[in-house]
């Protein structure tokens, strides 16, 4: 996992953030300090999240979740290498089943990222106007990495001992990566300049080690902790406000500028983000196959279709059974 190069320096002399080559909605923004180790990036989703939820018909309960795994995992995917893919799976024995979230990197230059996420819950949750706090059931969260090149993917893996995602994520990132990671994630419908629907967004502080890689041998971690920087840094992102993270009335270089300007944030390049499923009628082929005839026939309705929902974007396919290699007559 790298980070792109910075692209833009602020001085501490500056009394408002440059205007820059900005994206905003839909897009990740990595920045760190010229004169510490704690790298951060921004996120802001708005029509990503819409296409995610709107027309799915989740329960009011766990959309939020959704939403707040989508940033996460654009604050998170922004450091993969191009051809790859980052996933979250958050999976438990209380009544949210399952959370899975997907990000690729395409190798297109200025091509943007895509990113999709579902869930799987009992139906009790309808009735519900919140998911209890995750660390209330047994479960874990786990991040995979899969670099494109038709190996085993790499795993980090820790248990849902925190109240939300967010606070989950920080545990993965600390014991099973040994890195200081602070999140701020805000998500929620919005009803006033812009479109109306969800918007979120997000800010990441890491210490990462100079050498723009994640593999860098870290830096102990209860001194890194304690230290007055990062002390100061994480106090600092504690105070941004809901709008500050989710916009649109300021931008994310001016968000970042506001709360950490004497820290002479250097922004990079802001890297672009869509929904976008993989799913494809030769995919769901291809998946049926590992089903025997008889197994088909059960699965065929009175139409004589095999049909086959896209969990992530609600696609419907329906195959006829000949179309899988059988003949179920």
């Amino acid at each position: 996992m790298s980070q792109q190069a910075p692209a833009n320096h602020w001085s501490r002399s500056r009394k408002s953030p440059p205007s820059g080559d900005t994206i905003d909605d839909d897009s990740v923004l990595p920045f760190h300090f010229s004169r510490t180790d704690i790298r951060g990036r921004i996120a802001r989703l708005s029509r990503t999240l819409r296409e995610l939820l709107d027309g799915r018909h989740y329960p009011s309960a766990v959309e939020p979740v959704i939403a707040e795994t989508a940033v996460l995992t654009a604050l998170m995917g922004q450091l993969i290498n191009p051809g790859s893919k980052l996933s979250f799976q958050i999976r438990s024995q209380g009544l949210l089943r399952m959370v899975v979230s997907d990000y690729f990197v395409s190798s297109a230059d200025s091509a943007p990222a895509t990113l999709r996420v579902t869930a799987t819950f009992d139906d009790e949750l309808r009735a519900m106007p919140a998911i209890p706090p995750l660390n209330a059931v047994k479960g874990y969260l786990a991040m995979l990495i899969d670099d494109g090149q038709g190996g085993p993917p790499y795993e980090g893996v820790t248990s849902l001992d925190g109240e939300t995602v967010a606070g989950c994520a920080e545990n993965l990132f600390l014991r099973s990566e040994q890195i200081p990671t602070c999140f701020r994630i805000c998500v929620g419908r919005s009803n006033g300049t812009g479109p109306t629907g969800w918007r979120g967004g997000g800010i990441a502080l890491q210490r990462i080690p100079r050498g723009n890689s994640l593999s860098a041998a870290p830096s102990p971690i209860a001194a890194s902790l304690k230290s007055e920087e990062w002390i100061r840094c994480t106090s600092l992102l504690a105070t941004a406000k809901p709008t500050e993270l989710t916009g649109p009335s300021c931008s994310q270089l001016e968000t970042v500028y506001r709360l950490f300007h004497d820290d002479e944030p250097l922004a990079g390049r802001p890297q672009a983000i869509r929904f976008g499923c993989t799913c494809s009628r030769e995919k769901v082929q291809q998946g049926l196959s590992i089903y025997s005839a008889k197994d088909i026939a059960t699965m065929t309705n009175e139409q004589g279709l095999v049909i086959v929902d896209c969990h992530f974007c609600g696609a419907r396919y329906g195959l006829e059974p000949s179309s899988l290699g059988m003949d179920t007559q």
